[in-house]
């Protein structure tokens, strides 16, 4: 890792913000459908964004099997109304937790790391 890090150019190291978006109304647009990070992007604070996307996968390829002669049209209406609802509780929760782990102020990161600390003392109780 040292040889790594010094063998590294300070110039090829970027930096950039992680950003929330607001969750998505449409899924799709004609035949063109959206399903992971287009249609859903989220911080990495939840760790849901990967998962997400195999579920509308998953989703899109149940419906697509359902219709089977029916328009396609009616499958991707379906996948749509299946997956919206689902994204959108995701995303906010990811916005959610995107704030309760960057609080705006001191008296907030407090707060924060009170309910970690909490929380890491009950997660260890089982194996006591």
């Amino acid at each position: 890792i040292a040889a790594l890090i010094a063998g590294t150019d300070e110039a090829d190291v970027d930096v950039r913000g992680l950003y929330d978006v607001e969750p998505p109304t449409r899924a799709r647009s004609g035949r063109i459908v959206f399903l992971g990070d287009a249609s859903h992007a989220t911080t990495p604070y939840r760790g849901t964004g990967a998962n997400m996307a195999m579920v509308d996968a998953l989703e899109l390829a149940e419906e697509l099997a359902r219709a089977g002669d029916e328009p396609l049209e009616r499958a991707l209406a379906a996948y749509e109304r299946r997956m919206l609802p689902r994204n959108r509780a995701a995303v906010r929760r990811s916005h959610a937790a995107s704030r309760m782990l960057h609080p705006a102020t001191p008296l907030g990161a407090l707060s924060r790391n009170a309910r970690l600390r909490a929380a890491n003392l009950l997660a260890a109780l089982p194996s006591r």
